[in-house]
């Protein structure tokens, strides 16, 4: 009577214990729609399992700054579009774990249009696609680093940026994307959305966008500032329509990792 019982017992702890593993692997992929606390119950695991942060990217930064890093409008003007380009494979490199709110901006299929763009580019060649260019469509769109704002001893943030513009004409649109990627312990984590600049649009319907941010050790407040405008002329006047809206996310910096703030 006894070895029957034993052996339920036995199935019972086996069971539950490969439940237990199971629930406790990190969950963070790139487009997640939220990071939250119960996806990364161990994060020093985690890290463990992120790609090396290339020398090459963190030591071309153009300068090293301590927190707070405040990203407003000048701090966005006087980022440097100059010669620190960050290749496809850099940029791949650093956006993999991307984390997102979800509707607070188009940072991801800005992202996907980056890599369609220079992947083009490097099939038929600038030349060739600069002849076949027409209105509306992309004539650059390249990325750049910039900045390195240090956490602590084992913990910084790289800054850098995704830059955009079409042929000018109508429809035409420019703007600039400023993101933070995390590197832990050598090790690069996650990426988020921290900036924007941008606008354009078709007569007679206009945007213009506007994202700032102040970056902390512990946190990321990002604000979002968005315009629309329509233009209607009318026999004798002309009217003007504007919307405007306003929204903020905020990113939580833990040990090893991002995560958006509920």
């Amino acid at each position: 009577m006894k070895t029957p019982l034993i052996v339920a017992c036995l199935l019972i702890v086996l069971i539950s214990c490969g439940e237990t593993t199971v629930n406790e692997t990190p969950n963070i992929n790139k487009g997640s729609d939220s990071s939250e606390t119960s996806d990364i119950q161990k994060p020093h695991e985690f890290i463990d399992t992120l790609p090396e942060m290339p020398d090459e990217i963190s030591r071309r930064v153009n300068k090293t700054l301590n927190f707070p890093f405040l990203l407003n409008q000048d701090a966005i003007d006087n980022l440097s579009l100059s010669d620190n380009v960050l290749s496809q494979e850099e940029v791949e490199l650093l956006s993999q774990y991307m984390v997102i709110k979800p509707a607070f901006s188009d940072i991801e299929s800005r992202l996907d249009s980056y890599f369609y763009y220079n992947q083009l580019i490097d099939s038929i060649g600038e030349e060739a696609y600069q002849n076949q260019i027409d209105l509306g469509m992309t004539q650059y769109f390249d990325a750049y680093l910039h900045y390195r704002v240090d956490l602590t001893k084992k913990k910084y943030l790289l800054i850098w940026s995704l830059d955009y513009g079409t042929y000018e004409a109508c429809p035409y649109y420019a703007g600039q994307y400023v993101l933070a990627t995390l590197c832990a312990d050598g090790k690069i984590s996650n990426t988020v959305f921290i900036g924007e600049d941008s606008g354009g649009g078709d007569p007679p319907y206009m945007t213009s966008v506007f994202a700032g941010s102040d970056v902390w050790d512990s946190y990321i407040e990002v604000k979002l500032f968005e315009e629309y405008t329509e233009d209607a002329e009318m026999p004798e006047e002309e009217m003007s329509h504007t919307q405007k809206n306003k929204s903020k996310c905020r990113f939580l910096i833990t040990e090893n990792n991002i995560i958006l703030d509920k």
